[in-house]
């Protein structure tokens, strides 16, 4: 081997140790974007919303039973209607009939117990919120001192709802039950003693659209 040849070759094995380091590895490069050894990345899906909630009604199975109270005494009421609910719509006259039952509650001594009027306050709304009522719906006696609803005396009526404004789209019924009760002990059968009660109810109906 020439002399000029050796030269060339050691010079080359000097620069070749010295861009290494001892007992270091060369850094390598970073992969290119979309190679398949990037970290793939996940994304959680969209909760999915939540079911909007049905509107109020009950009315319905067609009929309820519910027990008021007030006081010393409970009113039990019965609303039902003969016309499907579905069918329950703004220009629909819409049936409601309501049968009550007064008692005293608990070992209170049992007294008659009259119901001197029925005011039934129809509240319609739309999507936009109130609009105009009809006339609420009353029954006042037209004997004194009312109609005799103590156990097992029971009143019974049926009401009609008249139209609403176009677009209801609900209706809130306040039942407003005014009671007397004779006073016990009384002696006088013509001048006797009445006390009053109040109970009070709420219905919610939704109203289909035409």
């Amino acid at each position: 081997m020439s002399s000029s040849r050796l030269s060339i070759m050691i010079i080359s094995l000097a620069l070749l140790a010295g861009c290494t380091s001892p007992g270091t590895v060369p850094e390598a490069p970073p992969p290119p974007t979309g190679s398949p050894s990037a970290p793939a990345t996940t994304t959680s899906p969209d909760e999915p919303p939540e079911k909007a909630k049905g509107a109020k009604n009950d009315l319905k199975s067609g009929k309820l039973s519910r027990r008021l109270t007030s006081g010393d005494v409970a009113v039990r009421v019965n609303y039902s209607t003969s016309l499907p609910i579905a069918e329950w719509t703004a220009s629909a006259t819409k049936p409601i009939g309501v049968t009550a039952t007064a008692s005293m509650a608990g070992d209170e001594p049992k007294q008659k117990i009259y119901l001197s009027k029925l005011t039934i306050t129809l509240d319609p709304r739309d999507e936009t919120g109130e609009v105009d009522p009809p006339q609420p719906l009353t029954d006042e006696a037209a004997i004194e001192p009312g109609f005799l609803v103590s156990d097992p005396a029971s009143y019974r009526q049926e009401f009609f709802i008249p139209a609403l404004v176009p677009g209801s789209t609900t209706l809130t019924l306040r039942m407003r039950y005014e009671l007397l009760l004779e006073s016990s002990g009384s002696g006088d059968a013509e001048a006797k003693d009445y006390s009053r009660r109040t109970v009070t109810d709420i219905l919610v109906v939704p109203i289909a659209a035409d």
